[in-house]
C-alpha cells in the first residue's frame, strides 16, 4: 500500500503543514490531507497508509457535527474529484490525481485564529510535565500530590500556540486574551467546554 508523503499540484502552494497541504483555489482553498506523521510537533520521515483519508473523513465529520455550535470554514469534501471542476476556473482546471478522493476538502478562505484549543479530563502529557515543574496546569495552581494521568477534577482548558513549524507554547488565559483580546479568548474557553 502507497503512502501519500508529498503532493504537487499545478496550483498555488498556500501553506505547507506538518500533515496537510493547502492550495488556493481563488475564492476558496483546496486542503489535502497526507499520510505524514507529525509527532511532538516535528514530522517524521515515514508515513501511514491512507492516514490523510481517515483524518480527512473524521475532520469533516467533526465540522459537520459541530457547525451549529461553532461556525467553520468547510465547503465540501471532494469525495470525487470531478467536483473541483465547481471550484476552479476553466483555464485552471487539469487532470485532478486520483489521490485527491476523499483525502480532500474545500474550505473558505478565513482569518484564521493562531491558536489550539485544548480542553483536558486528565493530568497527562505536557500538562503533566508543567505540573511537575510549577505546581500549575495553564497557569493554574492545583494542589500538590497529584499523579500523573489522574483525572482532573473538571474539564480543563489549555490553550496553545498554533505553530506552523516547531513546538507550540502554551498560553495562560491572559496571554491568550492578549493574542486574540479578552472577549474571544473567553468565547472559545467556552465554546471549547
Amino acid at each position: 500500500m502507497s503512502v501519500l508523503l508529498t503532493t504537487e499540484l499545478p496550483l498555488p502552494l498556500f501553506i505547507q503543514g506538518k500533515v496537510r497541504d493547502s492550495y488556493d483555489l481563488g475564492s476558496y482553498l483546496l486542503i489535502v490531507a497526507t499520510d505524514r506523521i507529525s509527532a511532538f510537533d516535528s514530522v517524521l520521515p515515514c508515513g501511514i497508509p491512507s492516514k490523510g483519508l481517515v483524518l480527512n473523513q473524521l475532520s469533516a465529520f467533526w465540522f459537520n457535527r459541530t457547525q451549529s455550535l461553532v461556525p467553520n470554514h468547510l465547503v465540501a469534501v471532494v469525495d470525487d474529484t470531478s467536483c473541483l471542476d465547481s471550484y476552479l476556473p476553466g483555464q485552471n482546471r487539469f487532470d485532478y490525481p486520483a489521490y485527491l478522493a476523499r483525502r480532500s476538502m474545500v474550505v473558505k478562505k478565513v482569518k484564521r485564529i493562531p491558536v489550539e484549543c485544548v480542553v483536558r479530563g486528565y493530568l497527562a502529557g505536557s500538562a503533566w510535565a508543567e505540573y511537575q515543574q510549577s505546581g500549575t496546569i495553564s497557569g493554574i495552581s492545583f494542589p500538590e500530590g497529584l499523579r500523573e494521568s489522574q483525572q482532573l477534577p473538571e474539564p480543563l482548558f489549555t490553550p496553545t500556540t498554533k505553530a506552523e513549524s516547531g513546538h507550540d507554547q502554551p498560553l495562560t488565559m491572559g496571554e491568550l486574551g492578549n493574542l486574540t483580546g479578552s472577549a474571544l479568548a473567553e468565547e472559545l474557553k467556552q465554546k471549547s467546554l
